[in-house]
Parts: C-alpha cells; sequence; structure tokens
C-alpha cells in the first residue's frame, strides 16, 4: 500500500516538482511506512522549495518528536507558529522547553489554541498519552474517531501511543478503522 501511494507521489512531483505540500505529503508517507529518516530528507526537500510553508515545519516537528530529538521538535514546532504570525505562541514554547523541559513544552502544546495548525484530536490524543493522561488521551481518539480525523492513521506508528497499545478501547480503533501497515 505505502508503495503505491510512494509511486503516486512520484507521479506528482514528476508532473508538479516545485510544490512543497507533494513533498511534505511524501515525507509524511514515508514515515507512516517506519522510514523516518527517509522522510525528514524529503520534508527537508519541501522546506527547500519554500521554507515559509508553515505546516512542512509543523509536520516535520512531529517527525522529530517521534525519534526523540525534542530541542529540534520544539523549534520546528515553534517556526511553523512564527510562520503563521503567532511569535506570541513561539516564544511561549520555546520558554516552556527552557524553563520545563520536553513535559512542560508538552503542556503548554495541550493548552493552546492551535489555530490554522489544526485542532487535530488525534495529535492531541498523542501528547496526552505522553505526559500520562491516558484517559483523556482516549476520549481525544474517540472523538478523533468521531470526526473521521485525518490524522487517525498515525496511532498505528507513533510510538507515543506505546502506553496505550494493550487498552481495549485502543485496540477496538485500531480494529474498527484498520489504518494502513
Amino acid at each position: 500500500l505505502y508503495d503505491q501511494a510512494l509511486a503516486s507521489f512520484d507521479h506528482a512531483i514528476e508532473i508538479e516538482p516545485t510544490l512543497p505540500d507533494i513533498r511534505n505529503n511524501r515525507g509524511g508517507c514515508l514515515v507512516a511506512a517506519g522510514r523516518i529518516d527517509d522522510g525528514i530528507a524529503e520534508i527537508k526537500k519541501s522546506m527547500e522549495l519554500d521554507p515559509t510553508f508553515p505546516w512542512t515545519h509543523s509536520h516535520i516537528s512531529f517527525v522529530y518528536r517521534m525519534k526523540g530529538d525534542h530541542a529540534t521538535s520544539v523549534e520546528e514546532r515553534a517556526r511553523a507558529f512564527e510562520l503563521l504570525d503567532r511569535a506570541d505562541q513561539a516564544t511561549r514554547m520555546r520558554e516552556s522547553f527552557a524553563k520545563s523541559g520536553w513535559t512542560g513544552y508538552l503542556r503548554e502544546i495541550v493548552s493552546q489554541d492551535w489555530g490554522r495548525l489544526g485542532t487535530s484530536q488525534t495529535r492531541r490524543a498523542s501528547l496526552l498519552t505522553e505526559l500520562g493522561d491516558k484517559e483523556k488521551a482516549i476520549a481525544s481518539l474517540i472523538e478523533a474517531a468521531a470526526k473521521g480525523d485525518y490524522w487517525l492513521f498515525s496511532i498505528k506508528y507513533d510510538p507515543a501511543f506505546d502506553p496505550l497499545r494493550t487498552d481495549p478501547r485502543f485496540q477496538a480503533l485500531l480494529n474498527k478503522f484498520n489504518p494502513p501497515q
């Protein structure tokens, strides 16, 4: 399935090689396929095409978080907010990370209005899981499923959800939506 999607992205790049969103999404597909470093390289190609495209910075922030590179994750997320003229939130993110580490940063992100960067309940659930709030995380995932959240497929591979994998409610979501492997 991922090979087919990647072939489609390759074809799209042949047709329109200058659109950063195509490479950004191709990078996401590589990450979902377990090829995280290849995904980062592809997302960086998207950044080269348009360094001011905020969703690329937001996306790579998520990928760096998956790799455990918290400092780079924070910086990329803050950069995305700056590109959306929300420098105050970017400053709060950096300050919360500097003062309270990764946990403080996660708390800041969960409390923020994400605005144009979206309010994905799946992404929120991953942050809540990392903070150890499994009940709120499950509730967010159930809401994500009810709303058809685009990022729901990430529950299959996002390591933040590892603490929930044995929960029957999480298993039911995996089975119900059968994300691609």
